[in-house]
Formats: C-alpha cells, structure tokens, sequence
C-alpha cells in the first residue's frame, strides 16, 4: 500500500488510520495465540474457565474477576507465537510501513499485546512519546508504531487519543509517574502537563481489521474504559535497519530493498521464531524491572 496519502498524514499529523487492513482471517490467527497463552495464564493461576470456548474479552474477564491484575501480568508476559508473528512481519503491515520507513525494515524488539479491562486506572494510558521509552540515542531513528485493535475501539471501551502534528517537535519533557491498584505496580512516563493543554487533538475510533500507524514521536493516550468490556489491542512495531532501536534486545530483519540479502531475511527471521518457542511458557513476570527510561527522566 503506497499510497501519496499515508506519506502526507505521517509528515503532517504523525499519524494515519488504514481502514480495513487486516482481515477476519489475519485477526482469528493471532486471536487463536492469544487464547493459547489466555489457557496459559489460566492454569497458572488455578481458574477454570466456564466455557472453554468463551471469547477472548470473555475469558480475560473471568481471570480479572478471580484474580485481580491478571491483566498486568499477561501484559508483561507476552510470547510471540507463530501467528502473531506472521502478521507482525507480513507483506501488507511492511508495504504500509515502507511508505514511511523505506525498504529497508526491521521489526522493533518492543513489542506489547494489550488487555484493557474495564475500570482499572493502571490501563488508563497517559499522554507519552513512544521514543520516551527508549535509551538515550534511538529518538533520532525512523520508527512506527502500528497499534492493531482486536474489537472496535471508540470513546466508551478505551480508544487512542493522539495530538495532531506534534511529532515535528522532537521528543517532549516527560515525567515518571508511579501507579499502584490492587497490589500492582506500575510506572508510566507522562509529558509535561504544562505542554499537554496546547495539544490539537484528534479521538481515533477504529473497526476490527484497521490499524492506526504513528511515528514514535507522536504523543497518544489511551483514554478509560467505560464499558463492561476488556478491549484488546497489539502494539506491532518498526524501525529503518541499522538503527539503534534504544531496546537491549536486537531488531529483527523484516525486509531489505536489496535481493541478495532475502536469504539473511529469511534466516533471521526464522531464528527469532526458534528464540520465542524455546521460552519456558510457565513463567509468569509479575513486577516491572528497572528499565533505562526511568534513569533517563530521573
């Protein structure tokens, strides 16, 4: 998908909802993961769910209800099996990410599958820059975002809010904010209140199946969820080869403009894939460690 259109809205407002990208098919095969791991998570904690076959949204409920946090620690839990990962590196998510990055892609080690229950404050996301995140010295490398919606996301159940045309202005003050709920700690950065009144923003409701796609240096939020709902999302990300991503863990070569080098793609790609499916599944990460971002704004 190359269209002039994408180009525009990534140089002007930072970002662009494609409408209509992946299809049902695209969706179920990484659903069917995330139940896998849901299964998981279940045994792990001692819940049997009512009904085997529940939904996704279903099932992450009954884990929340039972067991407070469970969301928190299947965020932070996460495995990239076989199906997310064969739409994270497919075609159509590259062609829409070459418009801005080149033909030249790799795929972003920070890569984050998202529950959001309903009436839980840790999942009310603030205004933050993704570069925000990263070591010192990635904030210069071209990267995207693609946030992927598994259920449609609108005001009610917890849609993205992001500042229209903000990104042209580097990276924005943040501050570390620590968050506690239900024994459960968490730590968000947060831009400068001071910076955040003059934002002109835009309310992103999306449909299953579009993906908005956002620079790294695009301030978002995600705004509460008021439904009865627990809204999945998938954060898919990507940054221009032979860059520093800011991560500890290494990009992952997705696509290079130059032939030869399909081979060396293929190959790596192929060892990440053996890397996930050697992790021992019954490790469950509880706590967020120390990470760089806090020493950065500290």
């Amino acid at each position: 998908m190359h269209s002039p259109q994408l180009s525009v809205d990534f140089n002007e407002k930072g970002f662009s909802v494609v409408r209509g990208l992946l299809s049902e098919d695209d969706i179920k095969l990484m659903e069917n993961d995330l139940a896998r791991r849901l299964d998981e998570l279940a045994d792990y904690l001692q819940v049997k769910f009512s009904d085997r076959s529940l939904s996704l949204d279903s099932k992450m409920l009954e884990l929340e209800r039972s067991n407070p946090g469970a969301s928190l620690i299947f965020t932070h839990s996460n495995i990239i099996d076989s199906g997310l990962f064969s739409i994270w590196s497919s075609d159509k998510m590259l062609d829409v990410v070459e418009t801005a990055l080149g033909k030249d892609i790799d795929g972003h080690p920070f890569f984050a599958v998202r529950p959001k229950p309903p009436e839980v404050d840790l999942f009310v996301v603030p205004w933050h820059q993704d570069s925000s995140y990263l070591a010192d010295g990635a904030q210069t490398a071209p990267q995207l975002t693609c946030w992927v919606p598994l259920m449609g996301a609108n005001k009610e159940n917890g849609c993205m809010e992001i500042a229209v045309g903000e990104h042209r202005d580097g990276e924005k003050r943040h501050v570390a904010e620590e968050y506690e709920e239900l024994g459960n700690k968490s730590w968000y950065l947060e831009v400068d209140s001071s910076l955040t009144s003059t934002f002109m923003t835009e309310i992103c409701e999306v449909e299953r199946g579009d993906v908005i796609v956002f620079t790294h240096l695009t301030p978002h939020r995600s705004l509460p969820n008021l439904s009865r709902n627990c809204r999945w999302s998938i954060d898919m990300r990507y940054i221009q080869a032979e860059h520093f991503s800011g991560a500890s863990q290494p990009s992952i070569p997705f696509r290079r403009a130059d032939a030869e080098l399909d081979e060396y793609v293929a190959s790596s790609k192929m060892e990440f894939l053996r890397e996930q499916s050697s992790k021992k599944r019954n490790l469950w990460r509880h706590k967020i460690e120390r990470s760089v971002w806090r020493d950065r704004w500290n």
